[in-house]
C-alpha cells in the first residue's frame, strides 16, 4: 500500500542500497511503545559507543516523561545508578557540555562539575585559565572547599539537614555544607558520650575540644 514509515536504524545502508540500484531491502517493523528517539539510542550504543551527553539527554527525556531510571537501565544494560549519572550529565550547565563535546574537559571533569549546580558550574570554568584547573580532582577540591566530610560525623546523617548534604554521584564522597548545624550536632554527640561514661562508672570525664 502507501505506508510510510520512518527508519530508525539503517539510513545509510538504505542510501546506499538506493545507489546501488536496489528495489527491496529486508525491513522490521518495530511495533513497541518506545520512542524513535530511544530505539535509535539502544541500536546506536550496541554498535558503537554513543556521546555520553546524547545518551544522557535521551535517558533524561524518558525519566521526565514518568519512567524509572531502573527500568530504562535494563533497556540500556546497565545499571539503575549508571542512569542517574547520565541524568545528572545532562544537568551540566551549556559551557561544560561545549566543552565536554569538543574533548576540552575529561568525562571525569565533567562527572566532577554535576556536584555543583549549573551557576557555580559556569562561573568556576570561566575563572579556570589552566588545563590543571580542570582536572577531576582540582575540580572537586576547589567546589567543596569549606565542606566537611561526611565521615567526621560523630552523629547520624538523618539528624543533618538534607538540604546541607552535598553527594557525589560519581565516587562515594558525602560533604556537609552546614557549619554551623555541624558543630551543634557533633558538640551534643560529644557530650552525650561524656554522659555514657559517666553511667559507665567513670567519676571525672573532661571534654576537650
Amino acid at each position: 500500500g502507501g505506508d510510510v514509515f520512518d527508519i530508525i536504524e539503517g539510513g545509510r545502508r538504505y542510501t546506499l542500497a538506493r545507489k546501488a540500484g536496489l528495489t527491496q531491502l529486508k525491513a522490521e517493523l518495530y511495533e513497541g511503545d518506545r520512542t524513535p528517539e530511544e530505539v535509535g539510542t539502544a541500536a546506536n550504543q550496541a554498535r558503537a559507543q554513543m556521546h555520553p551527553l546524547d545518551e544522557a539527554a535521551v535517558i533524561a527525556h524518558r525519566i521526565a516523561a514518568g519512567e524509572k531510571p531502573a527500568d530504562i537501565a535494563v533497556r540500556f544494560g546497565q545499571s539503575e545508578r549508571w542512569a542517574s549519572q547520565r541524568v545528572k550529565l545532562d544537568g551540566l550547565c551549556d559551557l561544560a557540555k561545549k566543552l565536554l563535546r569538543h574533548n576540552h574537559l575529561t568525562l571525569g571533569g565533567a562527572e566532577a562539575l554535576t556536584i555543583a549546580d549549573v551557576k557555580t558550574q559556569e562561573a568556576y570554568l570561566k575563572k579556570a585559565r589552566h588545563d590543571w584547573q580542570l582536572e577531576a580532582r582540582e575540580i572537586r577540591n576547589q567546589l567543596t572547599r569549606g565542606d566537611l566530610p561526611a565521615g567526621h560525623a560523630l552523629f547520624p546523617l538523618e539528624l543533618y539537614p538534607a538540604e546541607a548534604i552535598r553527594r557525589d554521584l560519581f565516587s562515594t564522597e558525602v560533604w556537609l555544607t552546614d557549619r554551623e548545624k555541624f558543630d551543634e550536632l557533633q558538640m551534643a554527640a560529644l557530650h552525650a558520650r561524656v554522659e555514657a561514661l559517666k553511667a559507665e562508672g567513670w567519676s571525672d570525664v573532661q571534654l576537650v575540644v
